[in-house]
């Protein structure tokens, strides 16, 4: 079974992140470093959360 792209597996995890209500309205973000640190993975793969 082929891998999700790890910028649809960070959408996601966002998504649900801000379901959840970690961050409030108007917050900034992570940046993309901090989120490859998190996540385990370069910041150049999460491009595509940025650009969608």
């Amino acid at each position: 079974m082929p891998r999700e792209a790890p910028y649809l597996a960070l959408a996601d995890a966002l998504r649900r992140r801000l379901r959840a209500g970690e961050w409030e309205i108007g917050a900034r973000l992570p940046s993309r470093a901090r989120l490859a640190e998190e996540y385990g993975a370069d910041a150049t793969s999460y491009s595509g959360p940025w650009t969608s």
